[in-house]
């Protein structure tokens, strides 16, 4: 398969005006509205989502692309690319190699959006952050797992060219927040039956968020 068809897959809206990515996961954490409001700021600087991997990020990155076309943003000025994948470590391309590529509708008038999830999979991944930053190559926003890399090896780079968030593992209020259908909290801490206990148990990771009979819904 080649990267056009993978990067084409990643991001079904070139194709599918309606599809959206994480519409099966409406409950949000907080830190994915900080996140939307940052990318609707006219902003050169990227924005960088680090923390453990199960925490949520992907998530975010996903929610934060689904508001974006809600928003009316241009379907195929919109580009979502996972190196973490399988497909693509066997290919190993370069986030430069995928804003070369432009789907049809592509307007190079309109302002674009870069997403990459896991972008420390790729090893100069600062240094074409920092590039692109520069060169403005589109709004970037990205995660990755390590937080050790991103802050060790892009700190220097990093000044003033993009901003670090990030996702840590779910607190008491969120967990009720996520386990709320549109009800007071309270209500909800009543509705669950010993909610600290069942917090305590999922360890703060979305994904070990629901058991037993309730929807599971993975971050």
């Amino acid at each position: 398969m080649s990267l056009f068809e993978i990067v084409n897959e990643h991001s079904p809206w070139w194709w599918n005006g309606a599809a959206r990515l994480a519409r099966h996961v409406p409950q949000r954490r907080t830190l994915q509205g900080r996140v939307w409001q940052e990318m609707q700021r006219d902003d050169p600087r990227a924005i960088v989502v680090i923390g453990p991997r199960q925490v949520g990020k992907t998530t975010v990155l996903q929610q934060t692309v689904d508001d974006l076309l809600d928003a009316g943003w241009p379907p195929a000025n919109l580009t979502y690319f996972d190196l973490s994948e399988d497909r693509v470590r066997i290919l190993r391309p370069s986030p430069r190699d995928v804003v070369e590529i432009h789907p049809e509708g592509f307007d190079s008038k309109k302002p674009r959006v870069l997403v990459f999830d896991e972008l420390g999979q790729y090893h100069e991944w600062s240094s074409w952050l920092k590039q692109a930053v520069d060169s403005r190559v589109g709004r970037i926003l990205a995660t990755d797992s390590s937080a050790t890399l991103l802050r060790g090896g892009g700190r220097e780079s990093g000044q003033g060219r993009w901003d670090e968030y990030v996702l840590e593992a779910l607190t008491y209020h969120e967990f009720l927040l996520l386990h709320s259908k549109g009800e007071p909290i309270d209500r909800t801490e009543v509705r669950l039956g010993q909610p600290l206990e069942r917090f305590l148990r999922c360890g703060g990771y979305p994904e070990h968020l629901f058991d037993g009979s309730d929807a599971l819904y993975c971050f």
